[in-house]
């Protein structure tokens, strides 16, 4: 998405208060995963659909680490980084076919390795015994008080929020 300056510039006279106060990750390819390094996701893609060849080539390892790396948010954003963690018992059909192939590199979700989804410096909140798709009943109160509590921790008590895609 394009925002045209003249437009930003005037929305921040309006609004004194920084764009952004907090972020909260959900589940974030941050770092690629090995699955498309090894071309193990076209199994995947038998369950979730066709993938964009240019969105799979966005997750590879080197690339997404060298991407990583120039990452940088403002100091006053407050990162909370929200993913599953399985148990090998837990692991839904979906993420199934990359949980054993990234056994390998590390404790994973099924699709990315959990070290690879945290942003540092940020708070982490897992759900034990969920996978990368966080199949669970209970996802949207715990999304609600997520959001609620990130709103109290960064002081704002405004519902406005910034919605990043569309329905």
């Amino acid at each position: 998405m394009t925002v045209n300056p003249r437009i930003f510039a005037h929305w921040q006279k309006i609004n004194p208060r920084p764009p952004a106060a907090a972020w909260i990750n959900t589940v974030g390819a941050l770092q690629g995963t090995p699955l498309t390094d090894e071309h193990l996701l076209p199994e995947a893609e038998d369950l979730v659909g066709p993938v964009n060849v240019a969105g799979m080539q966005s997750l590879m390892t080197e690339r997404s680490r060298r991407r990583f790396l120039s990452f940088r948010l403002p100091d006053h954003v407050l990162v909370v980084n929200y993913f599953g963690i399985p148990f090998s018992g837990s692991v839904s059909s979906w993420a199934r076919p990359g949980f054993t192939p990234l056994g390998r590199h590390g404790p994973n979700d099924g699709i990315l390795l959990l070290a690879d989804m945290i942003f540092p410096g940020g708070i982490t909140v897992a759900e034990l015994g969920l996978d990368h798709f966080l199949l669970d009943q209970d996802l949207d109160a715990a999304t609600v008080g997520l959001v609620t509590t990130v709103m109290g921790w960064t002081g704002d008590s405004t519902t406005g929020v910034l919605h990043i895609s569309d329905p």
